[in-house]
């Protein structure tokens, strides 16, 4: 859920010496005027699309969408890549990463979808992470928003690590995931990813590797857009968009459809077991993004087991 008081914008020429200053005040000294004002010069060209997050007016973070990829792969395929995400350490864990996230993932849809040429569109995006333990909160959520590895392996500089090489764990050792844009993210425990247009897919096409396929049915709508279905529990399940639940609501809702799963699974119509399952999908992903972690009860653990058995 993204703080109130956050929003995101396109990058102007006139915010690189302000960038600039809130890193340097953190001591990220590689990240000078000059290379936001070159940023900014690369969007006026087309090269490069960047995204400017604010909280109360401050700036919070970035993030760009690279339009041509510098790692091989995903430059071949002509995959949009997404790139120098950063959220100053003050304004984290308010959901300002997810908001620039989802910013570049629109920015790459809306162009595919203005691309009139098949072979123009990229249904794929891209998105590195490095391997160092600061990157962890960064896996998380690529993960919860349904990245998947692409398959490659570990590349350092742009380059696949071939088996038994020897490299540094620095910023240039990096894993590549991609998204298919449009499918439902992936959440731990549903076992596949439920879409409403047509079916939800897995993986990179581009690299030769068979989609994995799930079969979805849309869900019926009214003329308005909403989910219709005479079913009380599909009605329920339809709901507020997660993003703005308050942590309360949202713990409650879910324990809700959780409760009432197995109900649904068995009895419900078959509208109203997709929207049960959309709505879960929904929020269980919304709960991963605010807390990637979750509450692990100690006594679930093989560990805790053991203790109470001695």
């Amino acid at each position: 859920m993204t703080a109130p008081g956050t929003a995101v914008r396109p990058l102007v020429a006139a915010d690189a010496g302000t960038i600039a200053a809130a890193f340097a005040s953190i001591g990220w000294t590689d990240k000078t005027t000059a290379k936001y004002q070159w940023y900014a010069a690369q969007q006026e060209a087309g090269e490069r699309v960047v995204w400017v997050a604010e909280h109360d007016g401050d700036f919070a973070g970035y993030g760009c969408v690279l339009w041509r990829s510098d790692y091989p792969p995903f430059r071949e395929a002509g995959v949009p890549e997404i790139v120098d995400l950063n959220v100053l350490p003050r304004f984290r864990r308010r959901g300002i990463g997810s908001a620039l996230l989802a910013a570049a993932e629109a920015t790459v849809a809306d162009a595919t979808a203005a691309k009139a040429s098949a072979a123009e569109r990229s249904p794929v995006v891209g998105i590195g992470v490095g391997l160092g333990p600061d990157y962890g909160p960064a896996f998380r959520l690529y993960v919860a928003r349904g990245y998947q590895p692409d398959g490659r392996g570990v590349a350092y500089d742009g380059q696949t690590v071939r088996p038994g090489a020897t490299i540094r764990v620095d910023d240039s050792a990096t894993l590549y995931f991609t998204r298919r844009l449009g499918d439902r993210p992936f959440v731990p425990g549903h076992g596949s990813v439920v879409s409403g247009h047509g079916s939800a897919r897995f993986g990179y096409e581009a690299q030769g590797q068979q989609p994995r396929t799930v079969p979805a049915r849309p869900i019926p709508t009214t003329p308005g857009g909403s989910p219709m279905d005479t079913d009380p529990v599909f009605n329920a399940a339809a709901g507020v968009p997660a993003s703005r639940l308050s942590d309360e609501d949202l713990r409650r809702e879910m324990a809700s459809l959780h409760r009432t799963r197995e109900d649904t699974f068995k009895h419900g119509s078959q509208q109203a077991l997709e929207c049960h399952i959309h709505r879960t999908a929904e929020l269980e992903e919304e709960y991963l993004v605010r807390f990637p972690e979750r509450e692990v009860d100690p006594r679930r653990l093989r560990a805790g087991a053991r203790a109470e058995v001695d």
